[in-house]
């Protein structure tokens, strides 16, 4: 599934540790990060490495929805007039939900495709057991 960040490494890669014996010395902990190389993919090309501090590129899709008229301000609103803006507010966004719910449903369908296949190819080679293949699978 397309994520804007990635979460973090597990607990057994020698990143992770070398990550927790840095915050038990330190007393806080620093970050670990990775992206594209700065060289524009020469040492991709040449070595097959393709890391660097640049971010990855990563579609990042936003939706705008009409603007809430909202009359002058007022110094102390009322509960009332809280409640009415909210409605105003939640109705929009239900609004733009429900436009543009089929786009991007149809694009995280692809991706849980692929991470079927995926899981179905682990079974096929036997590295797993059935049931925890099947916990993979998202139907």
């Amino acid at each position: 599934v397309p994520a804007l960040f990635e979460i973090g490494p597990s607990p057994q890669r020698i990143s992770m540790r070398i990550q927790l014996w840095l915050q038990k010395q330190l007393g806080f902990g620093i970050p670990f990060f990775f992206g594209r190389a700065l060289t524009g993919g020469v040492l991709h090309r040449v070595f097959g490495m393709n890391r660097g501090v640049m971010p990855l590129r990563m579609p990042v899709q936003s939706v705008v929805g009409r603007p809430i008229h909202v009359d002058a301000p007022v110094p102390n609103p009322t509960q009332e007039q809280i409640d009415e803006l909210h409605a105003r507010y939640v109705e929009e966004l239900r609004k733009i939900y429900d436009d543009w719910k089929e786009p991007f449903l149809a694009e995280r369908s692809k991706a849980l495709d692929r991470q079927g296949d995926r899981a179905k190819e682990v079974l096929r080679r036997g590295q797993f057991h059935l049931e925890k293949v099947e916990s993979m699978v998202i139907d």
